[in-house]
């Protein structure tokens, strides 16, 4: 079945299951996510630290690889489970570039309180339209 959120957005079965997976298991490092044409909110991508060895710690490698991954033309939520000082932390991203369509930036910008609503456990929301807006050094000293 599927979540229906107060303001008409769909949350999929498999979005919430990845995000609950994410944050209680850590199988992941990110998750990326969609609004589709009909209001469905569903997981598009998910990526891994390349490197075990380094527990506790945030590889800035990894964070420019999910960053790659994002769209430059579509907007996007993004959780990021970001490490540091042993623990986890995790980031809500609004991913709204400015040369994505009108109309997917108004229902991006719009649905993000009712999807943060529906996903507890993030420690902190960014909104970026352009990597620069969610450097490392940034995201690393905001935490």
């Amino acid at each position: 079945t599927n979540h229906m959120v107060s303001t008409g957005l769909t949350i999929s079965d498999s979005a919430l299951n990845s995000f609950q997976e994410l944050k209680l298991k850590h199988n992941h490092k990110y998750l990326i996510f969609k609004v589709s044409e009909h209001l469905v909110l569903d997981l598009v991508g998910e990526g891994d630290d390349d490197d075990d060895e380094n527990e506790g710690v945030e590889r800035e490698e990894t964070w420019q690889n999910f960053i790659s991954n994002l769209p430059d033309d579509d907007c996007r939520y993004a959780v990021y489970d970001f490490r540091i000082w042993g623990c986890s932390k995790l980031i809500l991203i609004l991913w709204s570039p400015e040369i994505a369509r009108v109309k997917s930036r108004m229902i991006f910008g719009s649905y993000l309180y009712s999807f943060r609503t529906k996903i507890c456990g993030v420690f902190s929301e960014v909104s970026a339209a352009d990597p620069s807006d969610i450097c490392f050094s940034d995201i690393f000293t905001r935490l």
